[in-house]
């Protein structure tokens, strides 16, 4: 499988036919950088968002990976792979990001051997572990932040669930956007003659 990334930001796959690479026809559903992951069984898996955030983690010796298609788009096929495995999610700093290391982490909560969701300090909001790197934090803090953050159980994983749940919805009640008028109730209502600065512009 091979993913493709467009700019301005968009993304395709290509499967492997035999021969060449081809754009019909089921996807395998692999996790990225699948070989490397099967060669380490006992080493930590970092799980970001993202091909561009996996390769740089292992360009600093870490095993990382990512499902193809990002947040939302977890597999059955991928617990399975990591089956007894460490795995630490580092999610995007935005709501589709947690939402999907929630999701995972449940998938992942009595076949993995530990999970952990990491919350990276000072990251930018809609930031990925890549902006957090590039603000000068280095391999050794990030596992330093791996080692402090505590592993999930069912019990921690559903207390976290319901506070993050909670945190969208404050940040919904403060949109402005939630209270406007729709278009058509809004000229319903304007039933005032304008008064314009200047006529016959």
């Amino acid at each position: 499988l091979k993913v493709l990334r467009y700019d301005p930001k968009g993304f395709c796959q290509q499967r492997w036919d035999g021969n060449a690479w081809a754009w019909k026809g089921q996807k395998p559903k692999l996790l990225y950088r699948l070989p490397e992951l099967l060669a380490a069984p006992v080493r930590w898996v970092l799980l970001c968002e993202g091909e561009k955030d996996a390769d740089r983690l292992s360009s600093l010796c870490f095993l990382a990976t990512t499902n193809p298609g990002g947040a939302g788009k977890w597999d059955q096929s991928y617990t399975k792979t990591l089956r007894g495995r460490r795995v630490a999610i580092l999610p995007d700093n935005d709501e589709p990001g947690r939402r999907h290391a929630l999701k995972v982490a449940g998938e992942l909560i009595t076949t993995a051997r530990e999970i952990r969701i990491i919350d990276l300090p000072e990251i930018p909001e809609n930031g990925d572990v890549s902006d957090w790197l590039d603000l000068g934090r280095t391999a050794d803090e990030l596992k330093a932040v791996i080692k402090e953050t505590p592993a999930l159980d069912e019990a921690a994983l559903q207390k976290l669930t319901e506070s993050v749940a909670g945190e969208f919805e404050a940040n919904r009640s403060h949109n402005p956007w939630d209270k406007a008028m729709p278009a058509p109730e809004f000229l319903a209502r304007v039933d005032q003659e304008v008064e314009w600065l200047q006529e016959n512009v």
